[in-house]
């Protein structure tokens, strides 16, 4: 299954996308500095349920300030040999070890485009989601054209499991997301509410290559946010013998800054680790310094 929403990530706020056959439509949005920013919230959430009442499920669009894209020769000739060749690549190039990053690739002969993002990045991302109830199942961004051939993806949400339809196996998109305007008949869903006078405002699945030409792949990275934890893993070298790209490590990406706190508080971590999903397939930049952290309150994934 692929998730019917999407939170799309920015520094300065976040817009909720409603899937429709011909791309993603914007519901709302919501700006962090925003005084009634969890009434606006609850506002997106109730929109949402509205439109799928049986449960909602979204993918975190992870703003583009917060990936690092480059190009590397990285000929294989095998899948493991290029994970290498990229992680190899890596070291050195941003202010964390390799072993602390989520990258994913796109390729077309010898060289590849990665995309890279850190860890806590994402473990920061996936607690406000989940905090704020819109039950995060993974994390992609939305390159801008000839930067990553499809969706950079960064592997599932570490409680997708949570929110997943029972033996249901989460799949990913192969395109990014486009954006088109939202059909009529959805504009009477339930809307945010408005603000009062006296505030301001207010199971994986092995996704398809198409034909080849792109190949895809998560590692891992870490970054200063605030007090979430970066996810412990055994580093990467060169000379790894990788488990094929269908594992996909836990991975994390820095969140947009100054998102005030909020009180919904998140659920409980359940007991034991989330089954991971498996992929195969999935960008020439410095890696963006770290943002600032999520308020406390907002929820960390471990």
């Amino acid at each position: 299954m692929k998730p019917a929403f999407a939170l799309d990530l920015s520094q300065d706020g976040l817009t909720l996308l409603y899937r429709l056959e011909d791309g993603w439509a914007a519901l709302g949005s919501v700006d962090f500095d925003a005084p009634d920013i969890e009434a606006r919230l609850a506002g997106l959430r109730a929109r949402a349920e509205a439109l799928a009442p049986s449960g909602i499920t979204t993918k975190l669009i992870l703003p583009e300030s917060q990936i690092l894209y480059f190009e590397v020769a990285a000929p294989g000739p095998d899948t493991a040999s290029r994970r290498a060749q990229i992680a190899a690549a890596l070291e050195g190039r941003t202010p964390y070890p390799v072993a602390d990053l989520a990258f994913d690739w796109s390729r077309a002969g010898a060289a590849v485009q990665a995309a890279v993002v850190a860890r806590v990045t994402l473990a920061e991302a996936e607690g406000f989601a989940e905090a704020q109830g819109f039950n995060p199942v993974s994390f992609v961004a939305r390159p801008a054209p000839g930067r990553f051939a499809g969706e950079p993806f960064f592997g599932p949400a570490a409680r997708a499991a949570d929110h997943l339809p029972e033996g249901a196996r989460l799949d990913r998109d192969q395109d990014p997301v486009r954006i088109v305007a939202l059909p009529p008949s959805l504009a009477t869903a339930p809307a945010a509410p408005t603000a009062p006078a006296e505030s301001a405002a207010i199971e994986l699945i092995e996704p398809s290559q198409p034909d080849g030409i792109t190949e895809t792949l998560i590692e891992s990275a870490g970054s200063n946010i605030g007090s979430a934890k970066p996810v412990e893993v055994a580093p990467v070298t060169a000379g790894i013998t990788a488990e094929p790209l269908e594992s996909v490590q836990e991975l994390q990406v820095t969140p947009p800054a100054g998102i005030p706190a909020t009180s919904r508080a998140a659920e409980p971590e359940p007991a034991g680790e989330a089954p991971f999903i498996a992929v195969d397939d999935l960008a020439d930049d410095a890696m963006a310094e770290p943002a600032a952290a999520f308020p406390d309150g907002t929820g960390t994934a471990d």
